[in-house]
């Protein structure tokens, strides 16, 4: 119904004007789309009718809450809070009722449901130039308490990045957008973030099932590391978030900070600009994972993140996560450098059941070019899987089961424990190379069980004489029966003079499909012509 507050009802109200029904779920919900009737600040309630056709009194008053359109680029407040519009009660440029950001989030805080915040802000404004316009809040922004949507896509003169941008050079101790526990499937898309001195976007314990999709936070793309947010740049504690599409960058600490399972972060630059090659980095951590059931990426076109010049790319202290079809420590074409410059491409201090890369060529990451580790498994992580990957030219090994000590020698029965169980690589002992094939052999020391071999080709073998691994020519399950050193075999097409490197991953089930502990990179052997052995009793030729 249309509702009128009668005297005495307070915020409860009576219906005036039928506009519809609808059915309630098995849930307790139902919703009511489609009513012409209704308007912009108009007041709705409703009754309740059970099958027994006794009725209820009428429901609390909700106010009808139109799109709220931002068109001045100041920072009044809203004049009549709840009243479903945005309206300081001054003018905008142009003459028309003005509606700044804040006005718009505590309008939108004051209307419960699912409030919408576009964009249409006049050139003739204050902060519009070359395309662009700046609000440059004086205090910090109301937290968002309800479910709201706000799209800096709408703004004219959008095309593939954003024209709005949130400046925080004028606040103290603030985040750019921040979402609070009852603001859960918000969405905010469209906007350039800079200069706050805390986060770039929080997202409070509770908000869950945000989506944060193609913002620019620390970046407006001049390389300027003075635009950076004093903290995080995303900053995640509520679960399920969506973070897609955002340049992530010039942070304080990390670019992106997931403390609540279930996010999926995809298709970001994190560390680098738009352009895909310039920028300073996040001052720590690209991506820091401290929260389980993560997907960092992914084997679809556009999934794939770009981790790239930070101090180090993605550190996982958490379980179940998935990390696949991302570079890091390249830039966007994967040729040049960009490497993340005082540590590790991925870092995994904690956790279990952690899959970087995969069984497909579409999951495999690209890792080169950081100052440390390709990938360094250390502390309590076990049974975390390396499968798949380009990994070269790292400062350190390709594969780091215990970090910073060098390739970790076998010993006899694999017993000794660690990170990753200390698995011991595999011994490649000789590589032959005739008619387009290369013929590998060698021995590997391991618990009784199956795994899956890998192997790899390098441009240049590893300084330490082990491997890292540039690109995947081969792979191969074999079974291991426990009694110590045992002989294996493989053969795939190759070249004579490839440098080839190996690894192995237990396998948990007779298939090899799924997977637990992988080893460090075996030694590196140059594939050379295949020459028969000669046994030692042989005659002499001729005799």
């Amino acid at each position: 119904y249309k509702a009128v507050g009668g005297a005495g009802d307070g915020a409860y109200g009576e219906g005036v004007e039928y506009v519809g029904t609808a059915t309630v779920d098995g849930s307790g919900d139902w919703s009511l789309t489609g009513i012409t009737t209704l308007t912009t600040s108009d007041k709705v309630t409703s009754l309740a009718i059970d099958g027994s056709n006794d009725t209820s009194e009428f429901g609390f008053n909700a106010v009808v809450v139109g799109p709220m359109v931002v068109n001045s680029t100041g920072d009044q407040s809203d004049a009549n809070l709840g009243d479903g519009k945005c309206y300081t009660g001054a003018l905008n440029t142009q003459g028309l009722e003005a509606c700044t950001l804040r006005a718009a989030i505590e309008e939108a805080n004051a209307s419960p449901g699912a409030g919408t915040i576009t964009f249409d802000l006049p050139t003739s404004e204050l902060g519009h130039s070359s395309g662009v316009w700046t609000i440059t809040p004086g205090a910090s922004l109301p937290d968002i308490s309800e479910t709201a949507t706000i799209d800096g896509t709408t703004q004219s003169g959008w095309t593939a990045q954003p024209v709005v941008r949130l400046d925080g050079v004028s606040t103290t101790s603030a985040s750019g957008i921040s979402l609070s526990a009852s603001a859960g499937l918000s969405r905010v898309s469209g906007l350039m973030i800079t200069r706050f001195d805390v986060d770039g976007i929080l997202v409070q314990a509770g908000a869950d099932g945000v989506r944060i999709e193609g913002n620019w936070i620390g970046s407006n793309n001049s390389g300027s590391s003075t635009m950076g947010n004093g903290d995080d740049g995303i900053d995640v504690n509520g679960a399920d978030a969506v973070i897609h599409g955002n340049v992530v960058n010039h942070s304080g600490d990390d670019g992106i900070d997931v403390l609540a399972p279930g996010a999926t972060i995809t298709g970001n630059y994190v560390g680098l600009e738009a352009d895909g090659a310039g920028g300073s980095g996040n001052a720590d951590v690209g991506i820091a994972l401290f929260a389980d059931n993560t997907t960092v990426g992914g084997p679809g076109a556009g999934e794939g993140n770009l981790v790239s010049n930070n101090l180090e790319g993605i550190e996982v202290n958490s379980s179940n996560n998935k990390i696949q079809g991302n570079y890091i420590g390249l830039d966007a074409t994967g040729l040049l450098d960009r490497g993340n410059h005082s540590s590790d491409g991925i870092e995994i201090q904690a956790g279990s059941n952690n899959l970087v890369g995969g069984t497909v060529s579409s999951e495999s990451n690209r890792i080169a070019y950081n100052g440390a580790q390709g990938v360094e498994i250390r502390g309590s992580a076990d049974n975390n899987s390396v499968l798949g990957n380009s990994i070269h030219s790292n400062g350190g090994l390709g594969i780091d089961l215990q970090g910073l000590d060098g390739v970790d020698p076998n010993d006899a029965g694999d017993g000794d424990p660690g990170p990753n169980g200390l698995l011991n690589h595999p011994v490649i002992d000789s590589a032959y190379h005739a008619t387009g094939i290369v013929t590998l052999s060698g021995t590997f020391d391991v618990p009784a069980g199956n795994y899956r071999f890998e192997f790899f080709t390098n441009t240049t073998a590893d300084g330490t004489g082990y491997g890292e691994g540039e690109t995947l020519v081969g792979s191969t399950p074999m079974t291991h029966t426990g009694s110590g050193a045992e002989p294996w075999g493989a053969a795939f097409p190759g070249s004579l003079g490839d440098i080839i490197t190996a690894t192995l991953t237990e396998c948990t089930d007779a298939t090899c499909t799924d997977f637990d502990s992988t080893s460090e990179f075996s030694n590196a052997v140059t594939v050379t012509t295949n020459l028969p052995p000669v046994a030692t009793d042989d005659p002499p030729a001729g005799s």
